[in-house]
């Protein structure tokens, strides 16, 4: 056998080993999806072992071989899938990180979430770092309220508009009446939990950025890109998900 082709079924992480080595060593190779296994082998004999699963599959060898042979997805879907399922990953962590935060800072500084329209900005994230508790803010003059502000914003922000939101901060700490002390524990978990969520909104922003530029170097990303409501990091992800469009014989 000058040039045999290795037929398998796809079992996740356990047959990438396989792939990979088919693909280093030029190894023409089928692999199959599980299900699509079981129904083309359904017709043949039904003793089931593993002798008896590798046999049938070497039966269905020369119908594939005119379907699909040696499938040539190249690596840059592998490494989309595997980003798009991470991010994804980190979207769920996230949503975990912003309920434990809210619940924290209603027993530690009640009402600072209403001083940012988004209490999820950075600037909103840093302000609830560095003053968790009211008592914090006490500690400050205004003027070192509203530097600590404009420090907060990688974006332009005035001063006047500063010093609002450092009057608004006091008068909400004035206002408010925690249910811990500032030396509790949970004001300290508090300031953990907002710098776990800012370097993990970080971390995905900069992976996202890399998913969007591998995925650029396929032709089907501006196809995706170009339907009305898809963005860049969107488009990417589908790719992600389907892998090669070209590996569906239509439409439907």
């Amino acid at each position: 056998m000058d040039n045999p082709t290795l037929i398998f079924e796809s079992t996740g992480i356990y047959s990438r080993g396989m792939v990979r080595f088919c693909r280093v060593n030029q190894i023409n190779y089928i692999e199959l999806n599980p299900l699509e296994a079981k129904f083309k082998t359904s017709s043949l004999r039904s003793w089931k072992t593993d002798q008896s699963d590798a046999h049938k599959l070497a039966q269905l060898a020369p119908k594939l071989q005119s379907i699909k042979h040696q499938q040539s997805y190249s690596g840059i879907f592998f490494e989309l899938r595997e980003r798009a399922r991470f991010h994804l990953e980190m979207e769920n962590e996230q949503n975990r990180l912003k309920v434990e935060i809210e619940e924290s800072l209603h027993q530690t500084f009640p009402q600072l979430e209403t001083l940012f329209k988004n209490r999820y900005s950075l600037i909103a994230l840093n302000i609830a770092q560095q003053f968790p508790h009211p008592d914090l803010v006490y500690q400050q003059d205004l003027e070192t309220l509203i530097t600590s502000i404009l420090n907060s914003t990688d974006k332009g922000l005035s001063i006047k508009k500063a010093e609002n939101y450092a009057k608004e901060l006091v008068k909400l700490a004035h206002e408010s009446y925690p249910h811990v002390a500032k030396h509790s524990f949970i004001v300290q978990k508090t300031k953990l939990r907002i710098q776990q969520l800012k370097t993990s909104i970080q971390q995905m922003s900069q992976l996202d950025k890399e998913m969007i530029q591998l995925a650029k170097q396929l032709d089907a990303f501006q196809a995706i890109y170009s339907i009305p409501g898809i963005g860049e990091l969107t488009a990417a992800m589908i790719l992600g998900e389907l892998g090669d469009v070209t590996q569906f014989k239509s439409n439907k």
